[in-house]
């Protein structure tokens, strides 16, 4: 008579082993999209952060801080850096540097342009133009994990800043695909006035 067995046989292993390395192949796409989708909404979120600590200086100071030597957000501010640890992009209206007062100002010459769609060549040139907002008091942004440039600033003047409004994925720049992973925001002129008022 033959001892009872305790354990499993090799067979057994294996075919397990198989199986959760199945289930693991199917589940692993699917896990790290959404963790990446996740860090973008994140990253998102910390910019509309700095926006409310910017928006409480203009409140308290009636001004809007410049931007830090290279036009980064100073690091004085909370999430001023974001979750790929490189320094947020902010660009001041320059009738706003300087301290100058909000309420004093009548128009700045920043401006935002929306593109929904990058040209052939993976650039904004010849992409599609959705809007253009006029007016800006300031934009913030940061250029994500591969640091391609789906925010730019034309000419490197902070006169115009071009941002791809596409929501989330992977766009296709020449024949190399890049993920979109920028997040960019901004308030008009307008919006950080009506904030004083309040």
């Amino acid at each position: 008579m033959r001892a009872a067995r305790k354990g499993f046989t090799l067979v057994e292993l294996a075919v397990v082993l198989v199986i959760m390395g199945l289930i693991g192949y199917v589940f692993y796409g699917a896990i790290f999209e959404y963790l990446k989708r996740e860090k973008i909404s994140m990253a998102q979120e910390q910019l509309e952060g700095v926006v409310t600590q910017l928006q409480g200086v203009a409140v308290a100071q009636g001004t809007l801080p410049d931007p830090a030597v290279g036009g980064l957000l100073p690091t004085s501010y909370a999430y001023s850096t974001d979750l790929w640890r490189s320094r947020v992009r902010y660009w001041l209206a320059p009738e706003l540097a300087g301290g100058a007062a909000i309420s004093g100002v009548t128009a700045t010459t920043l401006s935002v342009e929306e593109y929904s769609a990058l040209g052939p060549a993976g650039t904004f040139v010849g992409g599609t133009l959705d809007r253009t907002v006029t007016n800006v008091a300031f934009v913030l942004a940061n250029l994500g994990s591969d640091l391609t440039l789906q925010v730019e600033d034309v000419g490197g003047a902070g006169a115009t800043i071009r941002i791809l409004t596409r929501g989330y994925g992977d766009i296709t720049v020449g024949a190399v695909a890049v993920r979109y992973d920028d997040q960019a925001v901004y308030q008009t002129l307008n919006q950080m006035q009506a904030i004083l008022l309040q």
